[in-house]
């Protein structure tokens, strides 16, 4: 009898049962102090959690019902027959909305799961260890994990991993007492896990907190895996898409951040195929890159680009061109002269162009590409620093390198209004461009307070969503002469 206490205890621990739990590891002491006898009160007690726990399963698991059982939310609770709350018409959260709730702090997990039924969760479950909670991930799939991140044994970060690890597709709130560089660091990790995360929340919690998180949630996960699921494109459709000129050149706008106007763009690649219509770069750079193509890519944009920006210039237009380059390219002497020469062929200038270059794969072929890159500047090139603060650049290399531009990384700006650690890289990033008298620019703007960071910045141009998206040739210019006749009252010029 003890050794089936033993069992029953782990299983009813492993699935967050611990009333019954607590039971079963009483039925397991009496091998040690205990007699038969007293046993019989213990089973009893047993029998009666086990019947409601029946009750529980069976409303749970019946598809005659309109209503939906608690899971799991035996733990600390003196009675099974808890009363099911469905979401009021005021509560826009999904209908049937399961949460699960990881949580070692008796009073805390009980705000947490009142607050959840008050907000009008049908389904809460709750686990104080996480082991326990590793097994209801696995069996129930529950759209939303709460998480504390101190835990005893298995803390809140371990478990996040392996949750990721065990392919869990809901979503993610943090719920902790740590201070805010903890909090932070959690957050970015939960993000590098390639875990959802819809909210990070401060104890003790505010319900109108868990309400906003509760309503970011992400699609169902197979809706939004099949929206985001990108087929790669294979080196025989490549090689004949070349032919058939399928690469077409999208353009996002740089403004000015003191006159509004439109600098220039950023020249992007997409591909035109015959049946998935228009695709973006992840359906094809890495394949060039692995198959020793990507230095034509880079030349046909640069040319395709450079068409564009003549015809425009004839237009009465003055404008400058950014086009992303692969430090594959940077192996061949002759680039600046191949580079030069594409544009000459047109009739555009080098230094009508600038060339943005990655930093972390720059500080690897420091050496290597000093010579081709100063070179390249000497033809009349601009040269950039893209996603600048996401590398290991240092003060000496900026120093050895004939960059005009610094680009930050849009991780340092968007949302940057509400991280005081992005705003302090950004504002560091901006001190170091000019220090070297280079023009900066920031990307990944995408909202007002984006926008309004950057301007007090000391930036001198911005690109993002909040001013456009890439858009084809044929309506670039369209939408440039919107925008400026806009921005020229804005900005009295």
């Amino acid at each position: 009898m003890s050794a089936l206490g033993h069992k029953l205890k782990s299983s009813a621990r492993t699935v967050g049962a611990m009333q019954f739990g607590a039971l079963c590891h009483q039925l397991e002491e009496l091998k040690i102090l205990g007699k038969i006898e007293d046993a019989a009160p213990i089973i009893q007690k047993l029998q009666q959690l086990f019947d409601q726990i029946k009750k529980e399963v069976e409303s749970y698991l019946s598809p005659s019902l309109k209503i939906t059982s608690e899971l799991a939310t035996i733990q600390n609770q003196p009675d099974l027959n808890t009363s099911v709350q469905s979401p009021t018409s005021s509560t826009p959260l999904k209908a049937n909305l399961h949460v699960l709730v990881l949580e070692n702090e008796i009073s805390d997990m009980e705000t947490t799961c009142t607050s959840l039924r008050k907000l009008g969760v049908a389904r809460v479950s709750n686990c104080n260890e996480g082991n326990q909670a590793l097994a209801v991930l696995r069996t129930y799939e529950p759209d939303v994990l709460i998480c504390d991140l101190s835990l005893p044994g298995m803390d809140g970060i371990s478990f996040l991993r392996i949750a990721a690890e065990n392919a869990y597709k809901g979503n993610v709130i943090i719920l902790s007492a740590v201070d805010k560089s903890v909090m932070k660091a959690a957050e970015n990790l939960v993000k590098v896990y390639g875990l959802n995360l819809i909210g990070s929340l401060r104890k003790p919690l505010i319900e109108s907190e868990l309400l906003e998180s509760l309503t970011k949630q992400s699609p169902h996960p197979t809706e939004q895996a099949k929206r985001s699921k990108v087929t790669v494109l294979n080196l025989a459709e490549l090689q004949a898409g070349f032919s058939e000129d399928c690469l077409e050149v999208f353009f996002q706008p740089k403004v000015s951040i003191k006159t509004g106007r439109v600098i220039g763009a950023e020249c992007l690649a997409r591909w035109r195929h015959p049946k998935r219509g228009l695709l973006g770069p992840n359906a094809f750079i890495s394949v060039m890159e692995a198959n020793g193509m990507i230095d034509d890519l880079s030349k046909l944009i640069l040319e395709k680009s450079a068409i564009h920006l003549r015809k425009w210039y004839n237009q009465g237009h003055q404008l400058k061109l950014a086009v992303n380059v692969s430090m594959d390219n940077l192996n061949q002497l002759d680039l600046p002269e191949q580079f030069e020469a594409i544009l000459k062929k047109v009739g555009i200038r080098p230094s009508q162009f600038i060339l943005e270059l990655t930093e972390t794969r720059l500080m690897a072929n420091l050496t290597v590409s000093l010579e081709i890159l100063t070179r390249l500047r000497l033809k009349g090139f601009g040269l950039s620093i893209d996603d600048f603060g996401t590398g290991f650049s240092t003060m000496e290399n900026l120093k050895q390198l004939p960059f005009t531009e610094l680009k930050i990384d849009r991780a340092f700006v968007h949302g940057t209004s509400e991280d005081e650690a992005s705003k302090a890289i950004l504002n560091s990033s901006i001190q170091l461009g000019k220090i070297f008298h280079l023009n900066l620019v920031a990307e990944g703007v995408e909202t007002q307070q984006d926008w309004d960071v950057i301007v007090e910045s000391g930036c001198d141009e911005v690109q993002g969503y909040f001013i456009a998206q890439p858009m084809p040739p044929e309506q670039f210019i369209d939408w440039k002469i919107k925008w400026e006749k806009q921005a020229k009252k804005e900005f009295l010029y």
